[in-house]
């Protein structure tokens, strides 16, 4: 069966530049604490869906000029719920629930981590603070707890430069990066950063 819908899902999302992974349930609430769990059986199967350098010009594209007349808050996001939408119709038979990675639960916890769903499909690997051995960030002023470092996906996809791809929200550059230190404090001040101009 997953052979049958990841296939479907392909063909119907590849076209338009995004890539489908298919992952269970259960391998991603094995590594998250109970609050991010997806509320699913272990043995549901699911899917990731990224979008690649493609994307742009086959998906992003023509949703704006089709879109022209009507106001786009966020363009990618809104092409990508367009897209993702319209693959409840393929499976007219079966309950879709689709899970965008900029919803969030009344609680402020997002529904689904992006980046974790990549890395269980075997789409990306995510490296996180606990990834590098010798952490140099230490614990926040006067407190017992670390500081907070954002974790980061990146993908051995062969795509042609520029290549990156989106995962929650974030797109990062799929150099290879043998110094995992120092990707971590590039996407890390890289996020402060776009947090700033936010502000202005």
């Amino acid at each position: 069966m997953e052979g049958r819908v990841a296939e479907r899902l392909r063909g119907a999302l590849g076209p338009f530049g995004f890539e489908v992974h298919a992952f269970k349930v259960g391998w991603y609430n094995a590594i998250l604490q109970p609050a991010f769990h997806l509320p699913y059986p272990d043995d549901t199967l699911a899917f990731v869906v990224l979008s690649t350098p493609s994307m742009f010009d086959k998906a992003l594209k023509p949703f704006v000029n089709k879109e022209r007349l009507k106001i786009i808050r966020d363009p990618v996001d809104q092409c990508v719920s367009h897209h993702l939408s319209r693959v409840k119709e393929k499976f007219p038979d079966q309950k879709v629930d689709v899970i965008f990675d900029y919803e969030i639960l009344p609680s402020r916890k997002p529904k689904f981590l992006a980046q974790t769903a990549a890395h269980v499909a075997g789409a990306a690997y995510y490296y996180q603070r606990k990834d590098v051995k010798l952490d140099p960030w230490g614990k926040k002023e006067n407190t017992k707890s670390r500081s907070h470092i954002d974790g980061v996906s990146v993908s051995d996809r062969n795509w042609k430069l520029p290549r990156f791809f989106r995962v929650a929200g974030r797109c990062i550059h799929g150099e290879e990066y043998p110094d995992l230190l120092n990707l971590l404090r590039r996407i890390n001040r890289s996020v402060k950063e776009d947090l700033l101009l936010g502000a202005l």
